[in-house]
């Protein structure tokens, strides 16, 4: 939350979801999370992680081993967004959103997050001028979208 009241959502959590790493560091007091459904929380208390007798045990470097297989699918997912935020118009930003999910999936048909205020939000535009933007990129034949599927004609 800014200066002005306005509300930044910086990532929306799923099922089984991790967050941490991204509040750890903050000294921004207005920074909330927030969870539209009964949620459970997991808290790992970091010193105990690192506990060396824990190591002795087998299950425990599968868990690191998962432990860091998550840590680096989030920065994959972090990288990302900055590659799409840093992109300075709407347009591109869309279109690297774009090629990003299509590398990721390995397809041309895109399925956005739950609503386009959520993607809005992601890229950080006004909704409205997502759409707009979105029309044109439609008009162009650049994209083609029905019932909630983006598909890309340029690929």
């Amino acid at each position: 939350m800014d200066y002005n009241g306005d509300e930044s959502v910086t990532e929306k959590l799923e099922t089984n979801s991790i967050f941490g790493t991204n509040i750890s560091g903050t000294d921004n007091e207005n920074y909330q999370i927030i969870a539209d459904e009964d949620t459970e929380v997991l808290i790992i208390d970091y010193e105990k992680l690192l506990n060396p007798d824990n190591f002795t045990f087998n299950y425990y470097c599968k868990f690191f081993s998962n432990l860091f297989d998550t840590i680096n699918d989030k920065l994959k997912e972090r990288n990302n967004r900055i590659r799409i935020l840093e992109k300075k118009t709407i347009r591109d930003r869309l279109l690297e959103y774009f090629e990003i999910e299509y590398k990721k999936n390995h397809s041309k048909h895109i399925y956005p997050p739950s609503s386009f205020k959520d993607l809005a939000d992601y890229f950080g535009v006004n909704r409205a001028a997502m759409f707009r933007e979105m029309k044109n990129l439609k008009e162009e034949g650049f994209i083609e979208s029905k019932n909630g599927r983006i598909t890309l004609l340029y690929k």
